[in-house]
């Protein structure tokens, strides 16, 4: 797929609108440019509609839920940072989102150096769920012929124990 053609052709169908979040060229879909004017005063485009948004909602929480469903655990600092906006508002959009269990607010990663992060409830289950499928795998058990073989080297069979002293030494190990 040829992507700057396929976003040129999206752009001319008025599907997408080059715009500027935070200083950065980006394209945004038609139809979050009620919800990025509202949230961060993006001004629509020339040529697209300046439509109302279906809801009511906060816009800031509505942006934050959106970032939060397509990242990884993230500081407030980090939204802030993605739209332009003032720190401590994105904190009180995230915090909207703790109140009513969309996210989730702690340490998640030794990367945030004791900051406070935020993830999306869906997304922590999906890292959990992954990370116990690795560590699953790493302890899937061997099979048969190889388990016998570990026990007869871990036991010391066919080797130099013997007497009382083997014996001894082979029970430890149980």
């Amino acid at each position: 797929v040829d992507v700057p053609a396929a976003l040129a052709e999206l752009t001319r169908a008025k599907r997408l609108a080059e715009v500027r979040i935070a200083g950065a060229a980006m394209v945004a879909a038609a139809d979050d440019l009620p919800l990025l004017r509202d949230a961060i005063g993006l001004p629509v485009p020339p040529g697209y509609p300046d439509l109302d948004r279906l809801s009511d909602d906060d816009p800031h929480a509505q942006l934050a839920q959106r970032w939060a469903r397509t990242h990884a655990p993230f500081t407030a600092a980090t939204f802030a940072a993605r739209y332009g906006l003032a720190e401590g508002r994105a904190a009180a959009a995230l915090q909207v989102l703790v109140d009513d269990g969309t996210l989730v607010r702690g340490s998640f990663t030794e990367a945030a150096a004791g900051a406070l992060e935020f993830c999306h409830t869906r997304v922590l289950q999906l890292i959990k769920r992954r990370t116990l499928a690795l560590l699953r795998a790493g302890v899937e058990p061997v099979d048969g012929v190889a388990y016998a073989r570990f026990l007869a080297r871990w036991q010391d069979i066919g080797g130099d124990l013997s007497g009382v002293e083997g014996v001894f030494s082979v029970v430890e190990q149980l």
